[in-house]
């Protein structure tokens, strides 16, 4: 059964990776949001998701976004000026394991 999880999780990786074509360098990144993500979808012979076996309740999947989309990130007053813009552009490149932004 580790195995098989093992195997699951890699290949989930790997579509993340390759559905944005990044091949190297998100690669820890991607492994780290299909482990969250495998534990709130459904298998294929599966009646309700492991989370909600765990917790008892449905899991809450309106934050999840798509990985490797356009992100902007929020630059702190304290790293710019005046004139600077308040954020950056940036990939996204997962889930913080802490909070749900």
């Amino acid at each position: 059964m580790a195995e098989r999880a093992n195997r699951t999780l890699i290949g989930t990786t790997i579509g993340l990776l390759f559905a944005r074509r990044e091949r190297v360098g998100l690669g820890g990144e991607a492994l780290a949001t299909a482990v969250p993500l495998r534990n709130k979808i459904l298998g294929r012979d599966e009646e309700v998701t492991p989370e909600e076996l765990f917790l008892g309740k449905q899991p809450f999947v309106a934050f999840l976004i798509t990985f490797g989309c356009k992100a902007w990130v929020h630059v702190p007053s304290l790293k710019k000026t005046k004139l600077e813009p308040k954020a950056v552009e940036a990939t996204c490149g997962g889930y913080d394991q802490g909070c749900k932004a």
